[in-house]
């Protein structure tokens, strides 16, 4: 068993796991009560002796890495792309009616990256608020777009541009792929926009269930994918 991946699930050996600078460690041993130490020359003490100093080491089979502190280091991101054309505003309505492209880095990635996209009727684009100051994130709740005939929700209850990632995300009609562009319908991000991710929608994804929300969404949304009215 290679030493950075995890038991196997049919494996019935226990292994202790190590948390350490240079990685995550599985390594053969047995489960023992806190505090004790494994006898002196066998297999699993010579695998503590040989793990990182600074390991933290728990007891036991298929353990989560909730004592490590790793996952609060800053994630760095490189745009796959960038949005291309389409609405040059980043308005709160009116998104409906808007063909965008997107673009790929072409010094990372050439057509085979896009390749049996175009076999799918939709594309998810997950896109950054990069225009969006950190100053305006919120990270509590708030009456959305400032009506206070809303209730007050926190960030993660609603949609809101000013989430504390700047992460966006929508499913769009996929119109065309052409050599390291794909054209999209239904975007709501508007161009310059930088492309983290594309992801093809897939109906097996969708929640399963029955699906609520509150009656201020709806109303919030009556108007975010419609067409901007044409002047009478």
């Amino acid at each position: 068993m290679l030493e950075d991946s995890g038991p196997d699930e049919d494996d019935d050996t226990d292994y202790d796991y190590y948390d350490t600078p240079s990685g995550n460690v599985w390594r053969p041993g047995s489960i023992r009560h806190p505090g004790t130490s494994p006898p002196a020359g066998s297999a699993l003490h010579s695998a503590e002796a040989s793990a990182d100093p600074s390991a933290k080491r728990t007891g036991g089979k298929c353990l989560s890495m909730g004592t490590s502190e790793a996952w609060r280091e800053p994630v760095t991101l490189q745009p796959i792309g960038v949005v291309r054309d389409g609405r040059t505003t980043a308005d709160d309505d009116y998104w409906g009616g808007f063909i965008s492209t997107i673009e790929l880095d072409a010094d990372r990635f050439g057509p085979d990256a896009l390749a049996a996209l175009d076999t799918f009727s939709h594309v998810i684009v997950i896109f950054h608020f990069h225009l969006l100051e950190e100053a305006a994130v919120e990270r509590g709740g708030r009456h959305p777009r400032g009506r206070e005939d809303w209730p007050v929700v926190g960030i993660f209850a609603q949609r809101a541009k000013r989430r504390p990632n700047r992460i966006g995300v929508s499913t769009c009609g996929l119109v065309s792929v052409n050599d390291t562009r794909l054209t999209v319908e239904g975007l709501d991000a508007m161009a310059g926009t930088p492309v983290l991710d594309l992801k093809p929608y897939m109906v097996e994804f969708e929640p399963r269930g029955e699906i609520s929300q509150p009656a201020w969404s709806h109303e919030l949304m009556e108007t975010y994918f419609a067409e901007i009215p044409q002047a009478q």
